[in-house]
């Protein structure tokens, strides 16, 4: 099975959390699903979030919901995050005297991502993979706000085989749904980090809010407990690695 795989990275991030919309904004820690869907919507130029949008979902959902994608956080236990503040002065921002909003935003410092994508989930009509590897983009993308460019590098191809059996203990390289694989953590005898988070994995049709999901990343030895169809749930692996695609 053919991946696309590149690191995406960049100074600053923002990926507004919706439930806080007073005083602070606060930002996920990591980049999640639909933000990924967005950003390679605009290397190819598929719409985003529209007052006139047609149809239940923006373009670039619309188009590219069925993508599988992994993501891997480049140093997990060290995610950085600053406040930010500034003003917004344009006339209809807000009815603040003066029309000065003043806004306090939560950003990602040096955040930086391996994420992959399973070749035969994009859309035979989408040519992400031709656009990524000749370097091409329709909209600039960036990294959860238009403050916030992105940075794409070290685009390839490498070749990935599903995982059918599991009779070891395995660490698997980047976010997994955890609920799903009835894992078992090892470590009291050495140490190791887990990072979890409730992310968006995708958006209702109704409103177009986030649907959200607990999901880990950990370099913990994994235990498979579970009798769900390994085939069903997108694990993939490399020589020496596994990877969960979402």
């Amino acid at each position: 099975m053919e991946v696309l795989e590149f690191k995406l990275r960049g100074e600053t991030a923002f990926f507004k959390i919706p439930e806080v919309n007073t005083y602070r904004y606060l930002t996920y820690s990591s980049i999640h699903k639909v933000a990924i869907l967005g950003l390679l919507g605009s290397i190819v130029g598929l719409k985003g979030y529209r007052l006139d949008q047609e149809g239940e979902y923006p373009e670039f959902y619309e188009r590219l919901h069925g993508l599988k994608c992994s993501v891997e956080i480049i140093n997990p236990m060290d995610i950085k995050k600053k406040y930010q503040q500034f003003n917004n002065s344009v006339g209809y921002a807000s009815k603040e005297k003066g029309n000065n909003l003043i806004i306090t935003e939560q950003w990602l410092e040096k955040p930086c991502w391996i994420i992959r994508i399973l070749v035969d989930s994009i859309p035979d009509e989408i040519p992400l993979v031709e656009y990524l590897l000749n370097k091409r983009t329709v909209y600039m993308p960036y990294l959860g706000k238009n403050d916030h460019f992105a940075t794409i590098e070290d685009v390839n191809i490498v070749v990935m085989e599903p995982v059918e059996e599991l009779k070891d203990k395995i660490i698997i390289k980047g976010i997994f749904e955890e609920s799903m694989f009835s894992i078992k953590l090892e470590g009291r005898i050495r140490k190791f980090y887990k990072y979890t988070e409730y992310l968006p994995v995708g958006l209702d049709p109704i409103l177009n809010q986030y649907i959200t999901k607990p999901l880990t990343q950990t370099d913990g030895k994994l235990e498979w407990g579970s009798r769900t169809d390994l085939l069903e749930i997108n694990l993939y692996k490399t020589e020496d690695d596994y990877y969960y695609f979402m």
